[in-house]
């Protein structure tokens, strides 16, 4: 089996991401089956999130004050 060396790129439990987001697992598979969300992978049935994953996804999601006063409601 392949290790990595990275830590942003450790396999993770979607209870573990629910910790880290503050939110209920049940949330992350309402967004799992509609397609939203953070990337995700499965093994062997397990679901499973990459930390790097996670952390690119938040960056992506990230509002600024300046940003949220320019978008349209």
């Amino acid at each position: 089996m392949m290790k990595s060396n990275n830590c942003h790129d450790r396999l993770i439990t979607p209870a573990a991401v629910a910790a880290l987001l503050s939110m209920n697992t049940q949330t992350l598979a309402v967004w799992r089956h509609l397609g939203k969300g953070p990337v995700y992978i499965k093994v062997e049935g397990a679901v499973r999130y990459r930390l790097s994953d996670i952390e690119s996804w938040l960056r992506h999601n990230t509002i600024t004050p300046a940003e949220h006063n320019q978008r349209q409601w």
